[in-house]
């Protein structure tokens, strides 16, 4: 019998997103446990596309 567990939240530390979380989510999964990672205002990729760094062709 498989047990089920509440997802995890998992939230990066200063100068990091939540990319920073990729590889953990995936051996997370490996183990069949659903993690979902969060990019906190001003982090991540909400900051790159305010100050237009990352340019979307």
């Amino acid at each position: 019998m498989m047990r089920h567990y509440p997802p995890l939240v998992l939230v990066h530390g200063a100068w990091h997103g939540a990319w920073c979380w990729n590889r953990t989510q995936f051996h997370l999964a490996l183990l069949n446990r659903m993690a979902v990672a969060v990019d906190l205002p001003n982090h991540g990729l909400r900051a790159l596309f305010r100050t237009g760094i990352l340019a979307i062709a």
